[in-house]
C-alpha cells in the first residue's frame, strides 16, 4: 500500500487531488474497519 502512495505522490500532475483524498479516505476507513473487526475477535 506504501508503495502505491509513494507512486501516487510522484504523479501529482497526472492525478486530481480529490481522487488522492478519497483514495487516503478510503484507505483509513478500511484500517479502521480492520481495527474494530480485530477488537471484537478477541472480544468472544
Amino acid at each position: 500500500m506504501k508503495k502505491l502512495f509513494d507512486w501516487l505522490s510522484l504523479q501529482p500532475d497526472r492525478i486530481p487531488k480529490l481522487l488522492l483524498q478519497a483514495l487516503v479516505e478510503t484507505h483509513e476507513y478500511y484500517v479502521l474497519l480492520n481495527e474494530r473487526i480485530k477488537q471484537q475477535d478477541n472480544f468472544y
